[in-house]
């Protein structure tokens, strides 16, 4: 048993079951249709690891190491649920009052008519309606709470307002808050090369990358970690931040985060937010966390099939893992 493993182990026992045996049928077929190298899969169902499979190998160069626990993958836009961690942990300790306060009061250097009643809400749950023009200005889409568009925008946004009302990077936040209490050494905003690193692999010809970014602060798309630790992740919110008896994180940071916190849209049919996570709330046909999963579940989601699966009802945390960025002809994200 090798160091970096010990932590995780203490948190939860490996229970193999043959209960989600459909399951890692469905993402073998998913890794090959997404022409991926890697996948992985791990499902904890009450509080035990019940299914835990490693696929193909880390790029999609010959003689590159094969899938492991140990290997971390580029989760991509999961990395938003620890930023709206972040702006949870704010608030609960008093740095942000409420999340309807205008983002004008943290960010006054903005432009003024374009920002004009956008409020923390609005950037938290994709209803801000900010885009930028090919000058890189910003200009409003659509009013702030009329509509619902997923954007890159408001998590810089985010990101900046926790870094000047904390004094710290989101990635501080987790690290200090999450990461190192529970013992996570395989998760973190990657600047460097390590052998440990899973790349991207991509379409149309252009070779496999890491997609190592400058910024280690927790904005940018450089966020690795192990299959392992992000299920740790999602196990810390489905016990309310409750792990082993010892309350790592206050239970109502956990509830604002994955609550329904979107404002009231005029189109009732649009996708449901907490703190960037997707969450269950009333019936929406446009909803991107599925049909058939209870009310309070929620998840999040990366551009290269990675997720995080949390639903309460059944006590289970699912997260998904693949390394492939484009979709093939054909393929439908969602």
């Amino acid at each position: 048993m090798g160091g970096r493993e010990i932590a995780t182990v203490q948190v939860l026992q490996t229970e193999q079951s043959s209960q989600f045996k459909l399951l890692i049928e469905h993402v073998r077929k998913l890794h090959e249709l997404r022409m991926a190298s890697a996948s992985a899969l791990m499902v904890i169902h009450n509080d035990k690891i019940v299914t835990e499979t490693y696929e193909g190998f880390h790029s999609n160069f010959p003689g590159t190491k094969p899938i492991q626990l140990q290997s971390q993958f580029n989760v991509a836009s999961v990395r938003k649920s620890f930023i709206g961690f972040a702006v949870a942990w704010a608030m609960y300790h008093g740095d942000l009052s409420s999340i309807d306060n205008p983002v004008q009061k943290y960010l006054p250097e903005l432009d003024k008519d374009v920002m004009e009643g956008i409020t923390l809400r609005h950037l938290l749950t994709h209803t801000h309606g900010i885009r930028t023009n090919e000058k890189g200005q910003l200009y409003n889409h659509f009013s702030a709470g009329n509509g619902r568009d997923y954007r890159g925008e408001n998590i810089k946004m985010l990101t900046d307002i926790v870094h000047k009302v904390t004094g710290k990077t989101v990635a501080q936040i987790c690290q200090e808050q999450v990461f190192h209490p529970m013992g996570l050494s395989e998760i973190g905003w990657r600047t460097e090369l390590d052998e440990e690193l899973v790349q991207v692999v991509h379409g149309q010809g252009r070779e496999a990358s890491w997609e190592l970014k400058e910024s280690p602060d927790g904005d940018m798309s450089n966020l690795f970690s192990s299959t392992r630790n992000l299920a740790l992740w999602g196990y810390l919110h489905l016990k309310k931040g409750c792990v082993n008896g010892k309350q790592i994180i206050p239970e109502k940071i956990i509830d604002w985060a994955t609550t329904h916190q979107s404002p009231q849209l005029p189109n009732s049919e649009l996708p449901q937010n907490g703190f960037l996570w997707q969450v269950k709330g009333s019936p929406a046909k446009q909803s991107e966390i599925g049909s058939e999963v209870p009310e309070g579940s929620y998840q999040i989601l990366g551009v290269m099939e990675q997720v995080v699966l949390v639903i309460p009802t059944y006590n289970i945390v699912v997260v998904r893992m693949m390394n492939r960025l484009g979709n093939p002809p054909g393929y439908i994200y969602l």
